[in-house]
């Protein structure tokens, strides 16, 4: 028995000769979908680099709290802590094993508002 779609098979056009023909038949489709692949890539190329522009004017908060903690490491004074995070939010004095005298143990907490 012969297969009946094998004569449509052979009539068919390939698929870009369909395609040509379909935009030669509407050209206002083919103006339409350039226009909007245009106003697609314009749009996204504008948003990306106002995107860099704001992050390059206003930095995370990450990287605003690093630095400030950078200037911290063990040996600075109690006053470079202060002027960096403000007054701790508790302090404790206690005595220190081997050493004269008392130490201090401070602690600084990050709330919504700043260092406290």
């Amino acid at each position: 028995m012969p297969d009946p779609n094998q004569g449509r098979q052979s009539e068919r056009q390939p698929l870009g000769e369909r395609l040509d023909n379909f935009f030669k038949k509407t050209p206002a489709l083919v103006l339409i979908l350039s226009v909007s692949g245009l106003v697609t890539a314009v749009s996204t190329l504008v948003g990306a680099v106002g995107l860099i522009v704001f992050r390059l004017k206003h930095p995370t908060w990450q990287s605003v709290e690093y630095e400030r903690l950078s200037k911290l490491r063990a040996g600075v004074t109690l006053q470079k802590f202060e002027e960096q995070l403000g007054q701790p939010s508790y302090r404790s004095l206690h005595a220190a094993p081997g050493i004269a005298g008392t130490a201090t143990e401070s602690v600084f907490q990050k709330t919504a508002t700043g260092w406290t």
